[in-house]
């Protein structure tokens, strides 16, 4: 795969299709994929492309609760920070800004070993 090619896992006419919605939920749809939101259960592209066309006021609101409630089930009162740990520069991918990509033959690959992670200077 060249990296001006989409990998076969992409479907985008699929994305595209979901996409192409441009009226906002009704209530009872926009309460529907709120309450599944708050069973904790993941929501299809089709609802969260309807989410993204909510533009009244009230209805952003309610969505805002919504996440705020959904973030307190998941995480409760706490702030959770991620940054990245790379252990190695091996990579499947083709993305173009990223110079670890897999059609990049110009860098040396290496996978850090368990007393090399000990060692690495925490930045």
């Amino acid at each position: 795969m060249s990296a001006y090619e989409l990998p076969a896992w992409l479907d985008t006419r699929f994305i595209e299709n979901a996409l192409s919605r441009t009226a906002a939920p009704d209530k009872a749809e926009l309460r529907d994929i709120l309450d599944k939101s708050l069973a904790l259960k993941s929501l299809t592209i089709q609802e969260a492309t309807a989410l993204m066309r909510v533009t009244d006021p009230e209805d952003v609101a309610l969505m805002m609760k919504t996440a705020d409630a959904v973030k307190q089930k998941v995480y409760g009162d706490r702030i959770v920070l991620t940054a990245p740990l790379h252990i190695s520069n091996h990579c499947g991918s083709e993305c173009l800004y990223c110079a670890n990509r897999k059609s990049n033959t110009l860098i040396q690959r290496k996978y850090m070993t368990s007393p090399e992670m000990r060692e690495a200077p925490a930045s």
